[in-house]
């Protein structure tokens, strides 16, 4: 709604055209990046956003940048259908957000797995989607019914002795949100309009640092084999510090 509002002021275009593009910050910022870097959680997403206030903050170096660093005009840029970017934008943003919300999860499970929480995230998740509450939305309803499920086919399969009997009250650790087949189904529906928005903004010299890395995120996380053999060989060819393979252990 606060995209389409015109502005009464001027009464020329959008209200958002006539807001400044800077965000001062404050220690709370930075605290789930501190955290996740201690725990050791990637959290790109979760970075972007922060890195994107550090930017925000430098306005006179960025002037004075886009002086000098042009972007592609005219014929340079791709050219699409308004309607197939609106929707596709959509459906970007809703792919970052549950992107998002898994790398805050796996900070929040680390965390409560070092110091001994025994959380209950889909209980935790309901809490928070209480009527009221900042975090209620649709979203935060289906992660809530996607863990529910997951949880509940969890208890039958190890009630048909498919695993080792459950303890009390306990329930299943999910190792990612984006892995819980709600999640799931909905990221491998929507990735592709994902792809074409951030494709599109690369293309047209516009930064989308969330949209980005939540989605390197994403193919990071179901690659089974990263290029990082890349940085290993050079690592030895740099310092002979040496490298395992996948044939020899050790």
């Amino acid at each position: 709604r606060f995209f389409y509002k015109r502005d009464k002021i001027t009464n020329k275009g959008f209200v958002v055209e006539h807001i400044t593009d800077s965000i001062d910050l404050s220690a709370v910022d930075t605290w789930v990046t501190l955290e996740a870097t201690k725990l050791g959680i990637p959290a790109p997403t979760v970075n972007a956003t922060l890195e994107s206030r550090f930017l925000s903050v430098m306005k006179d170096e960025r002037v004075e940048a886009s002086n000098v660093l042009k972007a592609p005009e005219g014929s340079d840029t791709p050219s699409v259908m308004r309607d197939q970017i609106s929707d596709d934008t959509g459906n970007a943003i809703y792919c970052a957000c549950i992107c998002l919300i898994a790398e805050c999860f796996a900070i929040f499970q680390a965390a409560s797995d070092m110091e001994s929480w025994d959380v209950n995230i889909a209980e935790c998740v309901r809490l928070w989607n209480s009527p009221g509450s900042f975090l209620e939305s649709r979203l935060m309803e289906k992660i809530n019914s996607s863990l529910v499920d997951d949880n509940t086919n969890y208890e039958e399969q190890h009630k048909n002795g498919d695993h080792e009997e459950l303890k009390d009250n306990e329930v299943m650790e999910t190792k990612n949100l984006m892995i819980v087949p709600g999640m799931a189904a909905e990221l491998q529906e929507l990735h592709m309009a994902w792809r074409r928005i951030v494709a599109l903004c690369f293309a047209s010299a516009i930064p989308c640092p969330t949209l980005s890395s939540s989605l390197t995120y994403h193919d990071s996380y179901r690659t089974r084999k990263l290029p990082t053999s890349l940085i290993r060989a050079q690592r030895d060819f740099f310092d002979a510090s040496g490298y395992s393979r996948y044939e020899q252990e050790g």
